[in-house]
């Protein structure tokens, strides 16, 4: 039931950015010949009724209290997250051997 909760939260996140798009480019060519005020009025109103109902249903659903990840960028696997780690301490540990070289070069100098 969970990951059926989260498959029509993430396609109503689709179609939410969808209309969001619609209504940007309606904003953005409002004062090109041929647009419509009425149809960007439309979707701006679409969106917040959009946005109402996606966030009931994540609150009904418990969906809201987990971060959205897009479909087409996965989360990183477990080598991945290791790595980042790792390269993070190492930077951390070279930095701490800088400033304990730099304090040791002053404690000479004194």
């Amino acid at each position: 039931v969970f990951k059926q909760n989260i498959r029509l939260i993430s396609e109503q996140v689709l179609h939410l950015q969808n209309v969001a798009r619609s209504a940007l480019d309606g904003i953005q060519n409002a004062y090109h010949p041929g647009s419509n005020p009425v149809q960007t009025e439309s979707d701006i109103a679409t969106l917040k009724q959009n946005l109402e109902m996606l966030s009931e249903l994540m609150r009904q659903t418990g969906v809201g209290a987990l971060p959205l990840l897009s479909i087409e960028n996965p989360p990183p696997t477990e080598e991945q997250i290791m790595s980042d780690v790792t390269k993070s301490v190492e930077v951390l540990y070279a930095r701490l051997q800088r400033n304990q070289e730099s304090a040791g070069v002053v404690a000479k100098l004194m």
